[in-house]
């Protein structure tokens, strides 16, 4: 007995399990409590597609998966984006669920109660002020700053390769993959260990991640451009350290001029 696929209305053959066009089951039945776990299960551990199994190409094979991806293996990998969103997602909330709650800006430095002119003392209460907006804002909304950073990543590495193949969206593709990967390790390893350690020793160890994430987006750039010879190499790492040069150097700018000067005035 023939039927429709009750998600497009294709007519199914008897002999069809899946729809031709919409590639949903034939046989559909009432949702249970287990089929919504198994769907977990299955969209984070299929051998293929899933999410882990990304996580494990994204470890070993780097770059390879962003190129195989817009080159067409399109089923074979975890979407890029859904990987970014979840990531940026995780992200956020590590951040605001270690933030630290809001403190008496005089009580937390006591250095300010020592200042008798009243002007300096209240321009120095403001910056304080603003290192702790500049503190929530950078937990509360790192994702936005991430869906900022990958545009402008993507279109140093465009400029850089405007020669090769590959179009601005692809670039974009593969900056979700890369530094959807980095932002994992950071969120994972590196944001738990910084908060157990304290002033110059957390600062060392944000030093080690900055300097792995230079080495593996090189590598991932490298693979992705898919070109040999150390020339190539040189570049991807030329590539990678001018897009964290610029991204760190204009944000920390950017934070430095809110904190110390309220934006030359513009923000209280």
């Amino acid at each position: 007995m023939s039927a429709n696929c009750l998600n497009c209305g294709t007519h199914l053959q008897d002999s069809y399990k899946y729809c031709p066009s919409c590639s949903q089951k034939k046989d559909t039945h009432r949702i249970h409590f287990h089929d919504l776990l198994h769907d977990a299960v299955h969209y984070v551990t299929h051998a293929d597609k899933g999410f882990l199994y990304l996580l494990r190409s994204l470890a070993t094979s780097t770059g390879v998966v962003a190129r195989e991806y817009v080159e067409g293996k399109r089923k074979k990998y975890f979407p890029p984006l859904n990987f970014y969103l979840i990531v940026a997602g995780l992200f956020v909330l590590t951040m605001t669920t270690l933030e630290k709650p809001p403190t008496d800006v005089e009580k937390e430095n006591p250095r300010i109660s020592q200042i008798t002119d009243p002007v300096e003392k209240q321009r120095v209460i403001r910056i304080y002020e603003r290192k702790a907006v500049a503190m929530h804002f950078t937990a509360q909304y790192s994702n936005l700053l991430a869906f900022i950073a990958i545009p402008i990543i993507a279109l140093i590495y465009w400029l850089f390769y405007m020669k090769a193949s590959y179009n601005y969206i692809e670039h974009l593709i593969a900056g979700m993959y890369m530094n959807g990967f980095t932002n994992l390790l950071y969120i994972l390893l590196f944001v738990p260990i910084t908060r157990l350690l304290a002033g110059e020793q957390s600062s060392r160890f944000l030093g080690v991640y900055f300097l792995g994430q230079l080495v593996y987006s090189g590598i991932f750039y490298y693979k992705f451009i898919n070109r040999t010879g150390k020339a190539a190499l040189a570049k991807a790492f030329g590539a990678t350290l001018l897009t964290l040069v610029v991204w760190v150097a204009g944000t920390s700018f950017a934070i430095s001029q809110y904190i110390s000067t309220g934006f030359w005035g513009l923000v209280k």
